[in-house]
């Protein structure tokens, strides 16, 4: 599952994607990038989330946020960690637009 808010700030496009539910062989890099295995740009990081620059981006700023927990499916999601996304995400938004 993708979430693709857009934001414009001053004409700048920003582009912030939560990745919760992917592919197992995503979930392969995205722990080498949360171990510092894969290099990445970071942006924000909590003890529960990682937010970077996409490789591939789409936007002038376009940022990917993980999880650092596996997490298999939807159903499988805790509701505490559901209910600190957005206050994260939000924080990543404020962050990347300085």
């Amino acid at each position: 599952m993708r979430f693709y808010p857009n934001y414009t700030n001053s004409g700048k496009e920003c582009v912030i994607i939560f990745l919760l539910f992917l592919k197992r062989v995503y979930n392969v890099y995205f722990c080498k990038i949360i171990k510092g295995e894969i290099p990445s740009n970071r942006v924000l990081e909590s003890d529960k989330f990682l937010a970077f620059h996409d490789i591939n981006p789409v936007a002038p700023v376009h940022i990917l946020i993980i999880p650092k927990e596996h997490i298999g499916s939807f159903h499988e999601t805790p509701k505490e960690l559901m209910g600190e996304m957005t206050p994260f995400i939000q924080e990543v938004g404020r962050e990347a637009w300085g």
